[in-house]
């Protein structure tokens, strides 16, 4: 059924139909009358509605890394992946960006053999499908809306930049058409941070000088940056905690940047002994968290197959 924005009378009836009430406490409670509550129930009662937060906890955010999809892989481990959603229901989902590969775009093997038969269309289809996967674990989540945001990466980075130098292509093709849009994510336009529960998440931080990612440890650039953020880009796993000393406050550094289940040709072999996962974000408020990374290894243990 198609999700509504319930208000009035409608959304009064409803919230006490999902509060456990039935039908004839509902019109007793409401002074409506019994076929006026049965019709709003039998209409409405497979809709979506947000999960309202207690007022004394605080968020939590699920961070997605680098999923990379494209033409040719195995789209399993965004099953996993969306099951693992299902599981939690965290409040704010984010990908950090990079989920569509757009390898058929890469500069850095143009006119090589490895780049013979990638197809724009064949990309795009392909992030389309592991969005769309993670979606459907969503809509099959009874009572279940999160927030969901993307910062858009590099990768996604290179369709606008192709239309940039090949401007005939507009309107045709760009960042506007991909599928988080249709799903209703938030879209961060590249190197755009955005703002949640004081935390910045941007796909890399730049060095200012260079617009180059920062360099040195999660701590270094932390340090040098002031102020808590979440990235993905680097196929790392790195994060940190600490205190200001005079004010007290607690601020976050995280680096996630890889979660997929293949391998990288231009990594070599052990360049792809990487971690690959997502991080739970827990307690969420004025720059802090507490951090959890989670595996997309124990995701596939504990779901591969679907939930359904």
């Amino acid at each position: 059924m198609a999700k509504h924005e319930l208000k009035g009378e409608k959304l009064d009836v409803m919230e006490l139909w999902w509060s456990g009430r039935d039908y004839k406490q509902i019109s007793a409670l409401t002074d409506k009358p019994y076929d006026t509550v049965y019709g709003i129930v039998q209409r409405y009662k497979d809709v979506v509605i947000p999960t309202p937060l207690n007022s004394n906890r605080k968020p939590t955010i699920f961070v997605i890394g680098d999923t990379q999809c494209k033409q040719g892989i195995d789209l399993a481990y965004m099953h996993w992946i969306g099951s693992y959603i299902a599981y939690k229901k965290p409040d704010i989902i984010i990908h950090i960006g990079d989920h569509y590969d757009m390898a058929s775009l890469s500069t850095y093997d143009k006119g090589q053999l490895s780049a013979e038969g990638k197809r724009v269309k064949a990309d795009i289809e392909a992030g389309d499908a592991g969005i769309a996967i993670i979606e459907s674990y969503i809509e099959d989540t009874p009572n279940y809306k999160p927030r969901k945001i993307v910062t858009l990466g590099n990768h996604e980075d290179r369709i606008d930049r192709f239309v940039n130098y090949n401007p005939a292509f507009e309107g045709f093709i760009g960042t506007e058409h991909l599928a988080f849009s249709k799903y209703g994510w938030e879209v961060y336009p590249f190197l755009t941070p955005v703002n949640v529960c004081g935390i910045n998440f941007v796909h890399f931080v730049q060095n200012g000088m260079t617009g180059k990612p920062l360099g040195g440890t999660v701590m270094t650039r932390l340090k040098n940056v002031g102020e808590s953020f979440v990235m993905g880009h680097q196929q790392v796993l790195d994060h940190c905690l600490r205190y200001l000393p005079l004010s007290g406050k607690a601020q976050i550094g995280v680096i996630v940047g890889a979660c997929y289940e293949h391998d990288e040709a231009y990594k070599g072999v052990q360049g792809n002994h990487h971690f690959r996962g997502c991080v739970m974000l827990y307690e969420c408020a004025d720059g802090y968290a507490m951090v959890k990374p989670v595996t997309l290894n124990h995701m596939k243990e504990c779901f591969e197959g679907g939930t359904r």
